[in-house]
């Protein structure tokens, strides 16, 4: 049986995604914080906490704030049960946001450096959605 707290859980999706969407592996980011990959295992599924000192490191090391791991977390979501049962308003925004096309998606994107091709992508996709909807 799983006691993860779902703060801790939701913190270790939070690492997952970050690292996923950085193409960093496991093993790479254990070993930029001084850990064996197996750890950041148990810190990405929220069986392990992280304590605040090795949350400051992954933050710095991630290139994100502090912060940026407790970003969509509410209360209520503090005192979910664990019945399994993903915490949001939108369940098909919070499917895609874990996919796999998500990351790939964002990770292929940010390695345009050219901000006039990334607009016109940006707007490809508008376009095509906005054509989808009268299906």
């Amino acid at each position: 049986m799983n006691n993860s707290h779902p703060v801790d859980v939701h913190v270790g999706k939070r690492l997952r995604q970050h690292r996923m969407l950085l193409g960093l592996s496991l093993h790479t980011l254990a070993e930029n914080i001084g850990v064996k990959y197996q750890q950041v295992q148990r810190y990405e599924t929220g069986v392990n906490r992280i304590s605040a000192s090795r949350l400051f490191e992954l933050a710095r090391v991630l290139d994100v704030p502090v912060g940026y791991f407790f970003q969509g977390l509410t209360g209520e979501d503090s005192r979910a049960s664990e019945s399994g049962s993903e915490p949001g308003k939108n369940h098909t925004l919070q499917k895609f946001l874990k996919s796999r096309q998500y990351f790939e998606l964002n990770r292929n994107f940010l390695q345009i450096r050219d901000a006039a091709l990334r607009r016109s992508i940006i707007n490809l996709v508008r376009s095509l959605a906005s054509q989808n909807e009268g299906d």
